[in-house]
């Protein structure tokens, strides 16, 4: 179950006080009328935290590292980071568990599967930032 979704590409890079935004889809889980899913975020700066406690706690709290996410369906997370700093690098995934039962003529079969989809954002610092736009305006 690990090719449905839509999600960021496997490294980003970008540069110190520049903006990024990584955006997952994983909607098309609806689909599954009788799936239960949980969804889980993984950030450097957070940890693994639930998507919902991330939207409706972490956010609020903590606005200097994701100002402008302004989401609410769990099934389409996505990290918005307005200027981004050299501690913002690293790892950035979206784990989803999924439930789901399959009822047969005289039984049920249970089904679980957990998938994580995840980026790696690299921080090039000013100066290497300037450094690659030099050389970039060469090549």
């Amino acid at each position: 179950m690990t090719d449905f979704a839509q999600v960021p590409p496997k490294v980003v890079y970008t540069y110190v006080n520049d903006s990024v935004q990584l955006p997952w889809d994983l909607s098309i889980l609806r689909r599954l009328s009788t799936a239960t899913f949980d969804a889980y975020l993984v950030t450097p700066t957070t940890g693994r935290l639930p998507v919902d406690y991330y939207i409706n706690s972490w956010i609020p709290l903590n606005s200097r590292s994701s100002t402008g996410t302004e989401w609410s369906d769990l099934l389409q997370p996505r990290i918005e980071i307005d200027r981004v700093t050299k501690s913002d690098a690293g790892l950035y995934s979206v784990e989803v568990n999924v439930s789901w039962t399959l009822a047969l003529t005289d039984s049920h079969i249970w089904n679980n599967s957990t998938s994580t989809f995840s980026c790696y954002l690299v921080v090039l610092g000013v100066l290497l930032a300037l450094i690659v736009r030099h050389c970039l305006v060469y090549l």
